[in-house]
């Protein structure tokens, strides 16, 4: 299962069991600040700022695409990757600038409740 919240610098995603995933950017955010961010960072969240979008996981691989989160409407990344025991490792490409990672990984962060934080 993927279900959770994943994070690399001060990009998270949140993942849901309805195939929905939350694309936040957070910025100064570690993973000391998981209390705070999964208060505000749920499946139901609809704030400026965080991108919504649908998922596919087939047993451990996973894929998505997320446009920009500036507003642009004409950025778009595609996400691949797999689940492990501890987060994903994703490789993307940025379809605007053709800027390609491979094997970035995203920890996955321990589920807590709690206060709210800024996203921005």
């Amino acid at each position: 299962m993927v279900e959770g919240i994943y994070f690399c610098g001060d990009q998270f995603f949140r993942f849901c069991k309805q195939r929905i995933f939350l694309d936040c950017l957070v910025r100064g955010a570690t993973a000391g600040d998981a209390d705070e961010i999964s208060s505000w960072l749920t499946c139901e969240t609809d704030l400026a700022g965080v991108v919504r979008g649908t998922y596919a996981m087939e047993g451990k691989r996973i894929s998505f695409k997320t446009p920009g989160h500036f507003g642009d409407g004409a950025r778009t990344i595609d996400y691949s990757g797999v689940r492990t025991d501890s987060g994903l490792i994703l490789d993307w490409i940025d379809h605007n600038t053709g800027k390609q990672m491979v094997g970035v990984v995203y920890k996955q962060l321990a589920r807590m409740s709690g206060g709210h934080r800024s996203h921005r």
